[in-house]
C-alpha cells in the first residue's frame, strides 16, 4: 500500500492580512515618504485572486507595489532571503515569500504559486527576475506567457516609475525625487484564452516596459542627492571613448577616464552631460558590451578580471556560512577564489549559472548542487567591484563553449540582464 501523503501546509493565513495592514502603516515613513512615492489604492478583491506582474527597478519594489492593493501579496522571491536563519523564519511566518532560484527555472516555485492562488492568495512577480542597471527593463523570460495561460487567473500589470533614478542599482547614495506606480491593465481569463503563449509573453513585455529616459524627456523630474555619480564604475567597467578596461572612476557628480581624460557629469535628471559620452546609460551600456566582446576575443592572458578581497559564503546552508576572505579572479577557463592558504577553482563547465544579488554580490550555482555567494563590497574601495562585468564575462565564455557559440558570431544581443 502506498503511504498516505501528508497534507500540504497552508500558505495563505489570516495573520498575513493583519501583518499587511500593520506594515502598511509602519513602513510609510520609512519607504513611501523618503522615496516620494505616489500611488492609487485599488479595491479589487472580489475578482481575485490575482497574478500581479511588475517591472523591477529597485530593492524595495515589492513593498511599494503592495500599497496599491487592499490585500496581502505573496511575492516570488530570490532564494537568498531563505538562508538568513532566524530572519528567514520570521519572514516565512509574517509574509510567506515564495522561493525561487534566481535567474533559473524552478518547478517547485510554480507549485507554490498554484497552491497560493488555490487558497485565495494573490501572487506578485517581477518577471525579469533582475533589477535594471540602465533604466530599461531587463529581458523577460519567454516562459511567462505559458505560465499565465496555465494559471488561468486575472493578471494585473503594474508599472513602477521614477524609482530607478531614485536608487539606481549601481549607485552608492540614494537620490530624492518623484516616483509613482500605476495599474497598466488587468487581463481576465476570458481574454487570456484568445492569446497564444508567445503573444502573452509579448504582451507582458509591452505592458511593463519602462525606459526611464523616455519618461524623463517628458517629465524632467529632478533627483537630488550627494555624490550622484559615485558607484557608476559598477556599470561602466570600460571607457566608451577610448575602449580601455577599468579606467572609469567617479567622484561626487562626475565620471572620468584615467586613460584618455574623457569626462562627464551625472545630472539631477539622470542624463549624462558630456562631449565624450552618450547622454543615457542605456546607450552607453550597449557600447560597453561590444567593447567587452572585442576585449575578450583578443585577450591573450588567462586572467580577465581581478578584485580587491571580498567575502565568499556557502549560500546553500541556512543560515549561510562564511568560507573566508579571498580575491575573486575571472579567467578564460573559470572562476578562481584565492585565499591566503589555498585556491578554489571552478571551471565554466562546473558552473550552471551565475547571477547578481543586490548591488555588490554574485551568486554562483554549481552543477553539483552547491551554491556560492561572493560579496565584493570592501571598505578600501566600496565602488570598484562590478558584478555586471562578472555576469557578462561568464555569459561570454558559456556561450562561446555552447553549440550556439560554435555556429554563430558572438554579438551583444546575447548578453546582459
Amino acid at each position: 500500500m502506498k503511504k498516505a501523503q501528508k497534507p500540504k501546509k497552508r500558505i495563505v493565513r489570516f495573520r498575513h492580512r493583519l501583518v499587511f495592514g500593520f506594515f502598511r502603516f509602519f513602513f510609510k515613513p520609512i519607504f513611501v515618504w523618503p522615496y516620494r512615492y505616489h500611488y492609487q489604492r485599488h479595491r479589487l478583491k472580489k475578482d481575485g485572486p490575482y497574478l500581479i506582474l511588475g517591472n523591477h527597478t529597485c530593492m524595495i519594489d515589492p513593498i511599494l507595489m503592495s500599497y496599491a492593493f487592499d490585500f496581502p501579496i505573496y511575492y516570488v522571491s530570490s532564494e537568498q532571503i531563505f538562508n538568513l536563519g532566524f530572519v528567514t523564519k520570521l519572514l516565512r511566518f509574517l509574509v510567506h515569500p515564495l522561493k525561487k532560484a534566481k535567474s533559473m527555472a524552478d518547478i517547485g516555485t510554480i507549485k507554490e504559486i498554484k497552491q497560493t492562488l488555490k487558497e485565495g492568495g494573490s501572487v506578485g512577480m517581477f518577471v525579469e527576475g533582475n533589477i535594471t542597471y540602465t533604466g530599461e527593463n531587463p529581458k523577460t523570460p519567454r516562459a511567462i506567457g505559458k505560465l499565465i495561460k496555465h494559471l488561468q487567473v486575472p493578471v494585473i500589470f503594474y508599472q513602477l516609475r521614477g524609482l530607478y533614478l531614485t536608487d539606481p542599482r549601481w549607485s552608492v547614495y540614494r537620490k530624492k525625487g518623484h516616483s509613482w506606480g500605476k495599474i497598466q491593465r488587468i487581463l481576465f481569463p476570458s481574454e487570456i484564452a484568445k492569446y497564444t503563449d508567445e503573444e502573452l509573453t509579448r504582451l507582458v513585455i509591452d505592458e511593463l516596459y519602462v525606459n526611464a529616459y523616455e519618461v524623463q524627456n517628458e517629465k524632467q523630474y529632478l533627483y537630488k542627492g550627494k555624490k550622484r555619480a559615485e558607484g557608476l564604475e559598477r556599470l561602466l567597467f570600460a571607457c566608451p571613448k577610448c575602449k580601455q578596461m577599468h579606467t572609469i572612476t567617479s567622484k561626487d557628480h562626475e565620471i572620468y577616464c584615467t586613460a584618455c581624460g574623457a569626462k562627464g557629469t551625472y545630472l539631477e535628471t539622470g542624463f549624462i552631460e558630456s562631449k565624450d559620452f552618450d547622454d543615457t546609460l542605456i546607450a552607453i551600456e550597449k557600447k560597453l558590451k561590444d567593447i567587452l566582446i572585442d576585449y575578450l576575443s583578443n585577450l591573450k592572458a588567462d586572467e580577465v578580471v581581478s578584485t580587491d578581497p571580498g567575502l565568499l559564503w556557502n549560500s546553500l546552508t541556512n543560515p549561510k556560512t562564511k568560507i573566508g576572505l579571498c580575491d575573486a579572479l575571472l579567467t578564460n577557463k573559470g572562476i578562481k577564489f584565492v585565499f591566503k592558504k589555498e585556491v578554489k577553482f571552478y571551471s565554466y563547465e562546473e558552473i550552471q549559472q551565475l547571477s547578481i544579488q543586490g548591488k555588490h554580490k554574485i551568486i554562483i550555482y554549481l552543477k553539483n548542487g552547491d551554491r556560492l555567494l561572493y560579496d565584493g563590497l570592501t571598505k578600501a574601495n566600496p565602488k570598484s567591484f562590478s558584478p555586471y562585468l562578472y555576469l557578462l564575462t561568464f555569459q561570454y565564455y558559456k556561450y562561446l563553449n555552447s553549440e550556439g557559440g560554435l555556429t554563430h558570431e558572438i554579438t551583444s544581443e546575447f548578453f546582459g540582464l
